[in-house]
């Protein structure tokens, strides 16, 4: 899933993201994908991650990490 498959998800299920108190973030690399010229080296951009709950109406809360790139102001609700 893409960043924005993702944002559009969250935003069309009235997703609210409650990140988790006192647990700590951690960031990840990314890097180029096969069939890019640059495949395998570490790209610019990078990934942080938090850890929180994913509550949808009419569905089971669920825990895990996110990635902070793909939370949107707009459309979902982030705590």
């Amino acid at each position: 899933m893409t960043r924005e498959q993702a944002r559009v998800y969250m935003a069309t299920r009235h997703a609210t993201f409650r990140s988790a108190k006192g647990i700590r973030t951690f960031v990840l690399p990314t890097f180029y994908p096969p069939g890019d010229p640059n495949a395998g080296k570490k790209a610019d951009k990078t990934m942080t991650f938090i850890y929180g709950a994913v509550e949808v109406p009419k569905s089971e809360t669920i825990y895990g990490r996110v990635a902070k790139e793909t939370l949107s102001q707009e459309g979902s609700s982030v705590h």
